[in-house]
């Protein structure tokens, strides 16, 4: 018995190896139940405009499966670590909790609140990526080292329980790759062929540390590779067992560092393919068809298991060579174009969708589509540039793919680069199912939007049960990031409200718009001045104020009528001859105050008497103050010692004239005059006082003075613009906001700096051409906002008209002056005569060109606010003697005698000319007749 039992034990063991080790569970289930549709969402995103400044909660969550957190790294200690700290755990955002131990902010806090909003939707933490691998080598070499990442993973499965698992990006295990000298950020990946069972070993440990762990519905998945040779590298029929999906990375098969323009997704395999057949078959087998049936076919992985790659990204080439391919596919070129998502000293021309979809729409540009591959490219020849992307129909046709061939489902990388309005994600959710088909109802504003001689309490409801409203009051679209309405909404000046609805498990709401005009009743107060008007025996400094809180003046002193856009008042106003003032006060939400009029007249000027005998100019004085305790409250003290006495003063502080008027003198005795200063904020000041009389004037020395315990000022909050500055199709209507209440917004569209004087914002400002606009806000009492500057770039649809020669390419028997012209009036025509392609550097056409012997020229046409004109090309033979000119690619035959550059030559050698292959340098083909 004791025999048998020890031949029995060995089975019993490895059968309970088996059942530990079996990924068993809700989630190795959950996978086959439905489509898969699982996104890379990049930490990195909420840095970058090109990747739309992207947060947790800018997912569409109701359109996916499954989110892929990129990227977690493993580092030298062999544990799970973030690759930005900040972003993932300390970053604010809308649902971030507080700074308390075990309080939970960045796009973590993000996950844990919308995982309760979403519970069916996956989040997984994914690891390494092309750039972070660097220890994936190391650690995966030992037992003792891979036991280490596992427990690492454990611990932050057990602290983050609203994670749902990880995801081994690992590129590639058995690849030996150094770092890219020319990418930053990249670190290599080492491997070697151990890396073939360790790898196998880590993904079986890692899910029987699941199953010990009581995580048995923990998610463990990898990104597998696009290339069949790395697939064979490793042991996919053995450690798939252990994996709940493998995400097939059936993107970047082809990229700049090819010589030849292709595909970099294509679904299926084009006979037309010039890529090569050795060592490795790419013509063949580099495909998403052949890949993914080479992880089905040739390694039994259930179809079920395997999703398929979408690029929401572009590859591409610059200096594609006409002629060479179809439409630009399949043709030679050399380096990337350098696309929005790349980094301008090592780019691949990798555009976002959405900046793909503006390409699309610019003129030059020109949508091909493989009918065969059933993948779409981008083609511009005048600039020598092509594109290879996923667009919606052929994601649609890639989803088709995967549900006629029963794989597990699509994943996109990344999530950040679709359109504002998720085109792609939309197109693959509901070519999957995934998306509801259910709509939460539009939300509904009482009162309605419309003018109203009152601020309006706007409450917000919706039909839906249980769904969450958002809303926005700055003119962009509401998300599931904007703020939820809690109560009803104060409005008191004109404003426009969206809103939108959510509810999990349902597509989101279409938005509501409502604007309000409030027309209030209420005026603002009447300005006063002080003093009040009047006559005066010296200059005034007159100051202007208003009851209203926040209310801003504006004054002239030419008799004008003063308006929105007069100058504004920020301080006083020194008035040395006589003058009227008009005064009018203005606030947002209420009617513009009556006119205020002062008349001050000026007996005498600033001009003093002197009551002794000067003969020059005043003598030097100089100036002292007494500010020690650093309040903002002192004297400046002027003092001539001796010498001719001054008759009138100017104080200037920080080289800003703040009074002027007239002194009393007896010269040539000693001289005294004080000015008095008040209310002034922690800062430091200068001054310096002009000393005048009848014979000339002269200068104090500067002193400055240091406010330490003054009064705090407050500065206006900087102006926002919506929408912002960037590249766009169409005209802009751009509006401008100022969070600080009764702020005046100034600003610029000549590149100068915006002051209070510049004109003022009152509403949407049409941009039509490129322009760049400066905003700055002013408020009485207040410091002036700091300046914002917006760069905007029409890409309109209007082109300027082709350049015209005349005369037009040919044959001639004699020089040509050569005229070029253009059908919009105020373009500027650019040429070459090299063969190059013309740009904006380019020589200008200012006149006749004289042409002789053989000449191509090429022009192009420029206009501000309109896009580029098509490349014009004239090519001008010149001949002589009689003998028709010589040309390229025409057949000549023995004595055929022909004219170049003013000599005749004779044919010796029955050929076809080719460019390049002139008489003059083919003597074997020529002789000079």
């Amino acid at each position: 018995m004791k025999k048998d039992l020890r031949r029995l034990l060995p089975l019993v063991l490895v059968l309970a190896m088996l059942f530990t080790l079996l990924p068993m569970g809700a989630s190795m289930s959950s996978a086959a139940s439905g489509k898969n549709f699982v996104v890379y969402f990049p930490n990195w995103g909420m840095y970058n405009a090109a990747h739309m400044s992207m947060n947790v909660g800018m997912i569409p969550w109701n359109k996916v499966t499954c989110i892929n957190h990129a990227f977690f790294t493993i580092d030298t200690g062999y544990k799970l670590v973030s690759t930005d700290e900040y972003a993932d755990f300390q970053a604010t955002f809308a649902h971030s909790e507080g700074w308390d131990p075990g309080m939970i902010r960045g796009h973590f806090g993000e996950y844990k609140y919308y995982k309760t909003q979403y519970p069916n939707v996956k989040v997984v933490i994914s690891v390494g990526g092309w750039t972070r691998g660097e220890n994936f080598h190391a650690m995966a070499l030992t037992p003792s080292s891979r036991a280490i990442f596992i427990q690492s993973v454990i611990d932050f499965l057990k602290k983050y329980p609203f994670i749902d698992g990880v995801d081994l990006d690992w590129e590639y295990p058995g690849v030996n790759r150094a770092k890219d000298p020319n990418d930053q950020y990249d670190r290599g990946c080492p491997g070697g062929p151990e890396d073939k069972q360790n790898f196998t070993a880590l993904l079986r440990e890692i899910r029987q540390s699941y199953n010990n762990n009581g995580m048995s519905g923990k998610l463990l998945t990898i990104a597998a590779p696009g290339g069949y040779e790395k697939v064979d590298l490793t042991e996919p029929n053995v450690y798939s067992q252990y994996l709940d999906w493998l995400n097939i990375m059936t993107y970047d098969i082809h990229g700049a560092w090819d010589t030849i323009t292709n595909h970099q997704s294509a679904i299926y395999k084009n006979p037309n393919d010039p890529s090569g057949t050795s060592p490795v078959d790419i013509k063949n087998k580099y495909n998403t068809d052949y890949i993914m049936k080479h992880y089905r076919d040739t390694y039994n992985i259930p179809a079920s298991k395997l999703n398929v790659g979408s690029p929401f990204y572009s590859r591409g080439w610059k200096n594609v060579v006409a002629g060479t391919g179809t439409n630009g596919l399949f043709a030679t070129a050399s380096g990337a174009p350098v696309g929005n998502l790349d980094d301008p000293g090592s780019p691949g021309g990798q555009n976002s969708y959405a900046q793909m979809k503006v390409l699309e729409n610019t003129p030059g540009y020109t949508k091909y589509r493989d009918s065969v591959s059933q993948v779409p490219w981008l083609y511009n020849s005048s600039l020598g540039v092509m594109y290879t992307y996923e667009d919606e129909t052929s994601a649609a046709a890639r989803c088709d793919y995967v549900i006629n061939n029963g794989f597990g489902g699509i994943i996109g990388w990344e999530i950040s680069c679709d359109t504002s309005n998720f085109s792609l994600t939309n197109t693959i959710s509901g070519k999957l199912g995934i998306n509801s088909t259910t709509q939460v109802a539009a939300p509904v504003f009482s009162p309605a939007g419309g003018t109203y001689t009152s601020a309006q309490n706007v409450t917000i409801s919706c039909a839906t049960a249980g769904a969450v409203i958002r809303y926005t009051t700055d003119g962009s679209e509401p998300t599931a990031a904007s703020a939820q309405y809690a109560g009803a909404i104060n409005v008191a000046g004109t404003t426009t409200i969206k809103a939108r609805a959510f509810k999990s498990g349902m597509n989101d709401s279409a938005a509501a718009s409502a604007t309000y005009n409030i027309q209030s009743a209420q005026t603002v107060a009447a300005p006063v001045f002080s003093p009040n008007g009047g006559s005066f025996s010296a200059a005034q400094n007159v100051t202007i104020s208003c009851a209203t809180s926040g209310a801003t003046i504006r004054y002239t002193t030419d008799g004008s009528e003063p308006s929105s856009t007069s100058t504004m008042y920020t301080g006083q106003i020194n008035i040395s001859s006589s003058t009227v003032i008009k005064a009018k006060a203005f606030k947002a939400g209420m009617s513009d105050s009556a006119v205020a009029t002062a008349a001050f007249t000026i007996n005498g000027g600033n001009e003093g008497v002197d009551l002794g005998n000067p003969a020059g100019a005043p003598a030097t004085g100089s100036i002292s103050h007494n500010n020690w305790d650093g309040d903002g409250v002192y004297d400046i003290t002027m003092n001539i010692w001796w010498g001719n006495n001054a008759t009138s003063w100017t104080v200037y502080e920080n080289d800003k004239i703040v009074l002027s008027g007239a002194l009393q003198g007896n010269s040539p005795n000693a001289q005294t005059a004080v000015y008095s200063v008040s209310g002034r904020a922690n800062g430091t000041y200068t001054y310096r006082i002009d000393l005048k009389n009848r014979f000339g004037t002269t200068s104090t020395n500067t002193i400055t003075v240091n406010v330490t315990n003054g009064g705090t000022v407050q500065t206006v909050a900087a102006p926002a613009f919506s929408p912002a500055g960037g590249t766009y199709a169409t005209a802009q209507n751009i509006t401008a906001s100022c969070a600080t209440e009764g702020a005046a917004i100034r600003y610029t569209t000549d590149g100068t700096e915006p002051t209070e004087n510049s004109a003022i914002w009152s509403g949407a400002l049409t941009i039509t051409q490129t322009a760049t606009i400066k905003l700055k806000a002013f408020k009485t009492g207040m410091n002036p906002s700091e300046t914002v500057t917006a760069a905007y770039t029409i890409q309109n649809n209007q082109a300027v008209a082709t350049p015209a020669f005349s005369p037009a390419g040919g044959t001639y028997s004699s020089a040509q002056n050569v005229t070029i012209s253009c059908a919009t009036a105020g373009a500027a025509i650019r040429y070459t005569t090299d063969g190059s392609t013309p740009t904006s550097s380019s020589a200008q056409y200012t006149g006749p060109i004289s042409v002789t012997g053989t000449k191509t020229i090429k022009a192009i046409a420029m206009a501000a606010g309109m896009n580029n004109s098509a490349v014009a090309t004239a090519t001008y033979t010149i001949g002589s003697s009689g003998y028709p000119a010589w040309a390229p690619n025409t057949a000549y035959s023995v004595g055929t005698i022909v004219s170049y550059n003013g000599s005749n030559y004779r044919c010796l050698q029955a050929h076809t000319s080719l460019a390049g292959w002139e008489p003059s340098n083919v003597p074997a083909l020529w002789q000079q007749a």
